[in-house]
Order: structure tokens, then C-alpha cells, then sequence
């Protein structure tokens, strides 16, 4: 399974960045890590196997935080609430 395309998505005035993978009957949302890079992140052949291995049963999607690597930076910290809809908003946009 070759890497999907970063998908950007604006959410409250911020660009969020997230990855959908698979198409199995359940629906997941991965919030990553501060340090995970979607593109680098294929080419370690143990979270290919991790990625590829989720795909048969779900469908992932996989979005960095707001202000967090490919997102867009922000200038402030954002809020319990924002992180929610920035989930919110992922799960609407991947249907």
C-alpha cells in the first residue's frame, strides 16, 4: 500500500492536516503525536505494516493536532473545545 495524500482542511480560521487510510465497515480518528510525520511515517517499515494492517478492518483517518506538524502553526495553545471539533471536523470532512 503505497502512502495516501496529506489532506488539509480549514477549521476555525486554522489549516488542519490529516490522512485517510482503508475502507473497512468500522470508522477510527487517530489523533497523532507532536513528532509523527505523515511522510516519513510510510517509510518505517513497522508503522507501514501498522497502517496497512488497520486498513483491512477500518478506516482510519489520522490528523495532526492544530498548530502541530503539517497543520498549520498557531500563536496560542488551543482549547479542549477546539481540539473536539478539530475531531469533529476531520470525521466530517472524511464522511
Amino acid at each position: 500500500m503505497d502512502a495516501p495524500g496529506v489532506r488539509y482542511l480549514e477549521c476555525d480560521g486554522a489549516l488542519l492536516v490529516y490522512q485517510v487510510v482503508g475502507e473497512g465497515a468500522a470508522d477510527v480518528v487517530f489523533v497523532g503525536e507532536a513528532a509523527q510525520h505523515f511522510d516519513l511515517a510510510w517509510t518505517d517499515p513497522h508503522l507501514h505494516e501498522l497502517y496497512e494492517r488497520g486498513a483491512m478492518f477500518s478506516r482510519t483517518a489520522y490528523m495532526q493536532m492544530r498548530g502541530l506538524g503539517l497543520s498549520e502553526p498557531i500563536r496560542y495553545w488551543h482549547t479542549l473545545e477546539q481540539q473536539a471539533d478539530d475531531v469533529l471536523a476531520v470525521m466530517d470532512a472524511a464522511e
